[in-house]
């Protein structure tokens, strides 16, 4: 088969390519989440926001 659109390496990463994207859009909408937390509470911007995530999660 030398028509590399079907290739199983391409699918592979095609898919691993889209995993990672969608776990880092994960991390990044969870990160989203806790500032506006800690914007509602009154926290400071800078605080770590750690915590917050680890109650989330």
């Amino acid at each position: 088969m030398r028509n590399s659109k079907f290739s199983i390496k391409n699918l592979l990463r095609h898919k691993l390519g889209n995993l990672y994207v969608e776990t880092k859009n994960k991390k990044i909408e969870t990160e989203r989440l806790a500032r506006n937390y800690n914007e509602k509470k009154g926290r400071k911007k800078r605080e770590d926001y750690t915590s917050v995530l680890a109650g989330i999660l």
